[in-house]
């Protein structure tokens, strides 16, 4: 199926959009079951869908589109109940520290991400998003520190 140009622009703000209502549902389901616990679903769900994602590329339109728009929930919702672990454990003289790091942290990894995967979708296509699940894998590994936390 071959989409307008517009239609594409469209999709792709949604993708981004739905991380917003991802974020505050995450934040429900934190109160429910812990920032930790709300974390490493939207890792595993992120990094399966980078896991998959490629494999699917003969799939209907509708269904990739709405792949899209769970990992861009899962994506971001993440990064809020990484803030609110951080902002529970740092020590409060440390945490405006602590989350500023974090947060730089997380943008030098995107940054090069995104070009990364935009300079080599041409030669490698939907392939190219296993290169971003090393992400999400190391997020979980690291995530197994923290077993214990699991209200924040």
């Amino acid at each position: 199926m071959t989409f307008r140009l517009d239609v594409v622009a469209w999709l792709s703000f949604a993708v981004m959009a739905v991380g917003a209502p991802g974020c505050v549902l995450a934040g429900k389901a934190s109160r429910r079951y812990g920032s930790a616990s709300v974390a490493r679903v939207a890792l595993a769900t992120s990094g399966g869908l980078c896991l998959l994602y490629p494999l699917l590329g003969s799939a209907p339109a509708l269904l990739l589109i709405a792949l899209l728009l769970v990992w861009g929930v899962s994506v971001i919702a993440d990064s809020a109940q990484f803030s609110a672990l951080a902002s529970t454990y740092a020590p409060p003289a440390r945490l405006g520290a602590a989350l500023a790091g974090m947060n730089a942290i997380g943008f030098a990894l995107t940054i090069p991400a995104i070009a990364l995967v935009t300079s080599q979708w041409g030669d490698h296509e939907l392939a190219v998003l296993w290169w971003l699940l090393p992400g999400p894998a190391l997020g979980l590994i690291a995530m197994r520190q923290v077993a214990g936390v699991d209200k924040a």
